[in-house]
């Protein structure tokens, strides 16, 4: 799949399987817009959650809407897991936000 993903010219959607834990997986829809040779833009219900960038024979994971503020939540062998740790940091950043006044 990883070939394929870097590979594309135009958005596409993707699904990706989360293991949540020993018993329970949940798949998310993500949508991927291309950037550059070796990036691609990773985005979830019209939402940039970040980029991943392939180094080498790694997936490098970089969360944040703007590339140049992007920062690295995780690396992998596996596409699907780089953008699994996207997922992964948006919701704890979710969980962490304050509440509007």
């Amino acid at each position: 799949m990883a070939e394929s993903i870097l590979k594309v010219t135009e958005s596409r959607e993707v699904r990706v399987r989360m293991d949540l834990d020993a018993d329970r997986i949940e798949t998310v829809n993500l949508v991927v817009v291309p950037r550059d040779n070796d990036l691609v833009e990773v985005d979830l219900e019209r939402h940039v959650l970040g980029f991943i960038e392939r180094a080498g024979q790694v997936f490098v994971a970089l969360a944040g809407e703007r590339l140049d503020r992007a920062e690295e939540c995780g690396q992998s062998l596996l596409w699907d897991h780089a953008a699994a740790e996207l997922i992964r940091k948006a919701r704890r950043n979710q969980e962490h936000e304050p509440l509007s006044a």
